[in-house]
């Protein structure tokens, strides 16, 4: 992974602080628009998985590009 070795860390470890920041966010948000946002994540859990929070990020993205006609 390219981002870790850019930071010098490992990609186990750059997943696990992604996890970490997800985790977060959805520990502690209280802001309504916010947790209305973060229950259009699916997932199967309470919390998502990066690889989760991932996919709905870029199927979100591909959508948007997509109705402004844009090409990916």
């Amino acid at each position: 992974m390219e981002l870790a070795r850019e930071n010098g860390t490992t990609p186990e470890e750059v997943r696990k602080e992604m996890q970490q920041t997800i985790n977060m966010a959805y520990q502690n948000c209280s802001d309504p628009k916010t947790k209305a946002l973060q229950d259009m994540v699916p997932r199967k859990g309470e919390i998502p998985t990066v690889e989760e929070f991932l996919w709905f990020l870029s199927m979100t993205v591909e959508a948007r590009m997509k109705e402004q006609n844009l090409d990916c």
